[in-house]
């Protein structure tokens, strides 16, 4: 893959480029851009070209812990995804209360595993669980975890006072059109693949193979 270094917003001439070939993705250099912060992530939230960030500050976390659009910006999410673990080993982090929320979210997201099974007596089970309503978007971008292996090691440290019942966000089509599950059924998602498995048949398949 070619990857093109550049600053925001990406010059015509050098946007073009990713028109003309794409397996081409970006770079971006935060400190030497005009667009920063909440009005960067809307930039490429919108523009939704392959693209990463470097050289950006605590100030850009933050701001991408309360972004209400959903943007895939792989080192950051890896860096959140690092220190929503640093909060779950009881470490020193900085936006802590912004971490809790997304901690909260992705603990949940336990549930929302069972709650994909089509068996109406474990979604009742499911709906036990104290209900959260909310369509709030800030904090969307928990979601864009998902697509990271080390992600899963979250769910070795479940805060069991975390579990919710996000009716919004198990059910509707909250996030950029789709529904939860379109993130949650990846390659890189354990739970996914062997809830999946069951289901399927297919663990069973296999267990035999190997047996």
């Amino acid at each position: 893959m070619k990857v093109i270094e550049t600053v925001a917003p990406i010059p015509l001439e050098v946007l073009k480029s990713y028109f003309t070939d794409k397996s081409a993705s970006f770079m971006i250099d935060y400190e030497a851009s005009g667009l920063k912060g909440s009005k960067l992530i809307t930039y490429l939230g919108n523009l939704g070209i392959p693209c990463d960030i470097k050289n950006y500050d605590d100030d850009f976390i933050g701001e991408y812990l309360k972004s209400t659009m959903i943007v895939n910006i792989p080192s950051v999410e890896k860096e959140v995804s690092g220190m929503i673990m640093s909060l779950k080993l009881g470490e020193e982090v900085t936006f802590k209360e912004d971490l809790q929320s997304w901690e909260k979210k992705l603990d949940s997201m336990t549930l929302y595993n069972m709650y994909t099974l089509n068996d109406e007596s474990i979604r009742e089970w499911v709906r036990q669980f104290p209900t959260d309503e909310t369509k709030e978007l800030q904090g969307i971008n928990f979601v864009s975890l998902l697509k990271h292996e080390e992600t899963y090691a979250l769910f070795e440290h479940v805060n069991q006072d975390n579990l919710t019942f996000y009716s919004a966000y198990f059910e509707e089509y909250m996030f950029k059109g789709n529904n939860l599950f379109s993130y949650w059924a990846n390659e890189n998602n354990p739970m996914f693949l062997l809830t999946w498995g069951i289901t399927s048949g297919t663990a069973h398949e296999l267990l035999e193979a190997e047996s």
